[in-house]
């Protein structure tokens, strides 16, 4: 049973991180492209 605990807190973690990296990926394409309107 451990193992399966375990093994989803990682998944859980590796999940989280790559939903934050995506967050932040698309507020950055965001803003390029509001700067791209204002030019």
């Amino acid at each position: 049973m451990l193992p399966f605990i375990v093994g989803g807190a990682i998944l859980a973690v590796g999940f989280g991180a790559l939903a934050a990296f995506f967050d932040v990926e698309t507020e950055k394409e965001k803003e390029r492209q509001n700067t791209l309107k204002k030019i």
